[in-house]
């Protein structure tokens, strides 16, 4: 090869890799911008359906009037009961049935400075909710859910609501919150009613787990039972300071840690005040 011509050659390659280097750049960033507007657009009706949720008046939550517990419930017979008579559907569920054209929608669950305050539904397995929202629509994000083994006529030894944790602040996204010890400590009840009674529960474990621990057990021997509370305990981030007997009755919120396959992030409450709706 001429001599000028490898010169005029060399003169050419940064030129090159210029130009190559700022092809790979917009294509990157025309990606990304791509996968940004995906994103938007899969939860843009998400957000409207929260508005929907969240712009119409929601259930009255329970004040938080019970002082922080030392040991387990004396006995069953220490909760208030629920007044005899037939189930009854109260009003403000009524109205998201209808609005949603949902009859799986079952309670409604409030955590304190977090945006987990939604209207809970059921289906008959533990699927559907993982890949329909409460408009019964097809979508990734899933919605919260109660475990189809919980009968919320009567008083399971452990009630399970399940959500995604997702990147964006929906579902159960907040439930990371509490692998922070101060804000658990200053964040003590969360709030759940049913289409029967309010409940307040206090936090008493918050731990990861894989699933080989089935701490999502409805109802189980008072041997079995005793097993899964210390297990709990015993796992538990923080000591809370809290007793917890083979007489209280639970409520478990179950999420994916997103931090290893197959874990999960658990917070766990047990029953500080139960109140049956009257007519």
């Amino acid at each position: 090869m001429p001599r000028h011509k490898e010169e005029k050659d060399k003169k050419r390659r940064p030129a090159a890799a210029f130009w190559v280097g700022k092809t790979t750049d917009t294509i990157i960033l025309v990606a990304l911008t791509a996968l940004l507007s995906f994103v938007m657009f899969q939860y843009r009706d998400y957000i409207k359906v929260l508005e929907d949720i969240t712009s119409q008046e929601l259930p009255a939550m329970p004040a938080v009037s019970p002082t922080p517990t030392s040991g387990p419930s004396a006995s069953p017979s220490a909760v208030p009961t629920a007044s005899p008579g037939p189930l009854w559907v109260r009003p403000d569920f009524a109205g998201k049935r209808e609005q949603f054209d949902n009859q799986d929608i079952i309670g409604y669950l409030d955590v304190p400075d977090t945006t987990i305050r939604y209207f809970v539904t059921q289906a008959g397995d533990n699927v559907f909710y993982l890949n329909h929202n409460i408009k019964l629509e097809e979508h990734n994000a899933g919605w919260v859910f109660l475990d189809y083994d919980n009968d919320i006529s009567k008083e399971d030894d452990n009630t399970i609501i399940y959500g995604h944790n997702m990147r964006l602040p929906i579902m159960f996204h907040d439930l990371r919150k509490f692998r922070d010890e101060e804000f658990t400590r200053s964040h003590p009840y969360f709030y759940y009613q049913t289409l029967y009674d309010d409940y307040i529960f206090e936090v008493f474990a918050v731990f990861l787990t894989d699933t080989s621990f089935s701490y999502n057990r409805v109802n189980m021997s008072e041997a079995d039972y005793r097993k899964l509370l210390d297990r709990m305990l015993d796992i538990s981030m923080f000591d809370l300071g809290l007793e917890v007997g083979v007489t209280d009755r639970i409520l478990t919120l179950s999420t994916c840690s997103n931090l290893v396959d197959d874990e999960r992030l658990v917070v766990v409450g047990k029953m500080a005040e139960r109140r049956s709706v009257k007519r």
